[in-house]
């Protein structure tokens, strides 16, 4: 909507727009789904996917926003996600400010790294996982996979201990087997199942099967508690717990693991005589322990987690997709569980072009959640709810009656039933506006103008 246009002509416009207008992907970068990632070109209105608090939402529409610009947005913890440059961020600074910046805006900014944004655990209901989710973290981590039977190295008395409970949990029996610098177990009953998950494979092809991706956050945790308690060490000048492996999967995967858990962790390479291999580090105050003495080493660092910006890179012009979910906040989980923001793409253009008076038709349950926060974070204003509820109301009634400058906000229902004789907004903003596609309407006699004829 060419908003500055109307005003330089004089001419009225109507912006029809939702929190979460222009968030647009390529077709294949991927949305989390209560089932695991989905690419958005797949997704229909109908589809559920995640939303910010971890929980399924509902898509309500799909557009298509043909061939734009797409950036490659990396975070300093090399999170990424692919997204036109008119994807607008809600970016937090130390400070403690909360500002909504475009991808363009932000593209060439010598300061980019002080811009963060925040993380979210991913909520999924229980799932029924063929093995118990610490003993498969342990058989991962300390597990000979390839032979022709299980076996499962380890010493630690606690660790044994619980992966015994583990076993038994899963329909399968540990036993003691030889005794060489560590003790080792035989681990009977579970080969097939291993082998049917694709796992009877060497150290260098190790991964996580993605049903233990999308499982509960307490099977997730039981998992990173069987990885970590196998191959996890602590590094005793900073405290900090660190996963070490070969497989380059299996690096990305603990990786991935982590960050659904909304935990700040980090990978590199390091080289060693007998070979490289992957170190994942885990930032903050999260202990990945379960019962290894490791866990009383643990004090993590002191710095808060920021997933903060690092790099924004133009890469090619492609197909791009938004979507509009049900979530009131409209936002949900993209690759790498990069939490999308609530942006208001109408909002960002009226601020640009000036506009004093602004007018928001949206439901009562988003002025606080999503138009409120967005109006703050982009104009610097407060948004007011006009109304007859309390003085507030009452006062921003009067004001925008009197055509004082600002961000006002009313319900549909409001606006319907009251005289708007007196209203003169520069800009009128309608969420949820196929609500006007209903022709003679109550909200669409008071937009247009429209009065049916008397007998």
């Amino acid at each position: 909507v060419d908003i500055r246009g109307f005003l330089e002509n004089d001419l009225t416009g109507l912006n029809a727009s939702q929190p979460g207008a222009g968030k647009g992907h390529p077709l294949d970068e991927p949305i989390l789904t209560p089932n695991g990632w989905v690419p958005v070109g797949n997704l229909q209105p109908g589809d559920e996917v995640v939303g910010s608090d971890g929980n399924p939402t509902r898509v309500l529409d799909v557009y298509d926003r043909g061939i734009l610009p797409v950036y490659r947005v990396t975070f300093r913890d090399g999170a990424s996600v692919r997204v036109d440059g008119d994807h607008l961020w809600r970016v937090y600074v130390s400070s403690g400010r909360t500002y909504v910046r475009s991808t363009k805006s932000l593209t060439g900014l010598s300061g980019l790294g002080i811009y963060s944004i925040p993380t979210t655990q991913v909520t999924h209901p229980t799932a029924e996982l063929p093995i118990d989710p610490y003993a498969l973290g342990a058989l991962i981590a300390d597990g000979y996979l390839h032979g022709s039977g299980l076996t499962w190295t380890k010493n630690e008395v606690a660790v044994v201990d619980e992966m015994r409970l583990a076993v038994a949990r899963s329909g399968g029996v540990l036993t003691d087997h030889k005794v060489f610098a560590a003790r080792r177990y035989g681990v009977t009953g579970l080969s097939g199942t291993v082998n049917r998950l694709g796992l009877k494979v060497g150290s260098a092809d190790k991964f996580i099967p993605a049903e233990y991706l999308t499982a509960s956050v307490e099977q997730r945790l039981a998992l990173v508690h069987g990885l970590f308690d196998g191959d996890g060490s602590v590094r005793s000048d900073r405290g900090t717990a660190h996963y070490t492996t070969i497989s380059d999967r299996l690096a990305d995967d603990v990786l991935q693991l982590l960050w659904s858990l909304g935990v700040f962790a980090t990978k590199y390479r390091t080289n060693h005589p007998r070979g490289s291999y992957w170190v994942i580090t885990v930032h903050g105050g999260f202990n990945p322990f379960g019962v290894s003495e490791q866990r009383n080493r643990v004090t993590g660092t002191t710095r808060p987690f920021k997933r903060s910006f690092k790099s924004i890179e133009l890469e090619s012009n492609e197909p791009v997709r938004c979507i509009r979910v049900e979530a009131v906040d409209s936002l949900y989980i993209t690759k790498d569980y990069i939490v999308t923001h609530n942006t208001l793409v109408s909002v960002e253009a009226a601020h640009r072009a000036g506009t004093d008076v602004n007018l928001i038709i949206a439901p009562d349950s988003t002025h606080a959640t999503a138009w409120g926060p967005t109006v703050l974070g982009q104009t610097d204003q407060e948004l007011r709810v006009v109304g007859n509820k309390n003085k507030a109301t009452q006062s921003a009634l009067f004001d925008l009656e009197f055509g004082h400058p600002g961000w006002y906000a009313v319900t549909p229902q409001f606006f319907t039933r009251t005289d708007i004789s007196e209203w003169f907004p520069d800009l009128l903003i309608h969420d949820e506006h196929h609500q006007l596609s209903k022709q003679k309407s109550k909200g669409q006699r008071k937009l247009s103008g429209y009065a049916p004829k008397r007998d």
